[in-house]
């Protein structure tokens, strides 16, 4: 037994990597089937202004200073998309793993989530309500801690460094630096971990939003 999930453990490793340094979909779709994680759900003008946009002008401001920071912005957002957006969606999708599975949490949100139905005197809520009671007051604090038994911060940085080296910076080649090589990496490097660090915060509330929604009592309906 111990040696079949060693040998899944390695699988599902190698398809991490594969999505991560390849974009082979076989982990999506893996993920879909085991938990429902739909990476699909934004739409292109989402990409177009979260992957392209808004990177394109954070790298801009930072790199104020030098020299033709208008085309090296432009340059990087666009040789970099692909790779950027499959870091994110990698973050989104171990969040939503962490919240899933996470029973500490889904227990928390399960035991508000009745306290609104007999407050609403209802036996079929949104989502929304249960988001804005009183209950949830100190839920993000039940978050941080988990979190933080976990390393999850350390472990963000440690996958986007390795993946920033290995995927990313091997697509400014064609980049004119300036000398100005160290400034742009290390740039590059704190946006790409600001996004995969706020859509791993995403993917922790849709897997705990998702799990609630699957697992509490039956004469209990949330909406979303």
């Amino acid at each position: 037994m111990g040696e079949k999930v060693i040998v899944l453990e390695d699988t599902i490793t190698k398809m991490k990597l594969d999505y991560l340094y390849n974009g082979n979909e076989k982990y999506l779709k893996f993920c879909k089937k085991l938990y429902g994680i739909d990476c699909k759900k934004w739409n292109s003008y989402f990409w177009e202004l979260y992957i392209v946009k808004l990177f394109e002008e954070e790298i801009k401001e930072k790199l104020i200073e030098i020299l033709n920071a208008n085309d090296i912005s432009q340059k990087i957002s666009k040789d970099t998309q692909e790779e950027r957006e499959r870091i994110i969606v990698y973050n989104y999708i171990q969040g939503y793993i962490f919240g899933y599975n996470n029973l500490d949490l889904t227990k928390k949100l399960d035991d508000i989530s009745r306290k609104v139905f007999l407050d609403k005197k209802a036996n079929k809520i949104h989502i929304s309500e249960i988001m804005r009671s009183r209950y949830m007051r100190n839920y993000n604090e039940f978050i941080n801690i988990e979190l933080e038994k976990t390393d999850n911060k350390q472990g963000i940085q440690d996958i986007v460094y390795r993946f920033c080296v290995n995927g990313i910076y091997p697509k400014l080649k064609k980049v004119n630096f300036n000398n100005s090589s160290i400034l742009i990496k290390n740039s590059l490097y704190n946006i790409v971990l600001k996004d995969c660090i706020e859509k791993n915060r995403e993917g922790i509330w849709d897997g705990i939003i998702s799990k609630v929604i699957k697992t509490i009592d039956k004469k209990y309906k949330i909406i979303m």
